[in-house]
């Protein structure tokens, strides 16, 4: 699965092992978004979810380290 809709910004730090994403909670749930990160050889662990309410994007923040 591609989880391109609904997405509207990933920042990742490799040095920080922390990413945020800003996306749209209508079209992604934060569990795919980690699961995605999974799949890409990465382990990822939800750090913070900010409610946005007056906003279409959702910020969400995730702990990332190597699986190897």
């Amino acid at each position: 699965m591609f989880l391109s809709e609904g997405v509207h910004q990933v920042l990742v730090s490799l040095m920080a092992s922390r990413a945020e994403i800003i996306y749209d909670d209508t079209f992604v749930t934060p569990d795919q978004l980690a699961d995605k990160v999974n799949e890409l050889g990465f382990h990822a662990q939800h750090l913070d979810q900010r409610d946005q309410s007056d906003t279409d994007h959702t910020p969400l923040a995730l702990q990332i380290d190597s699986k190897a």
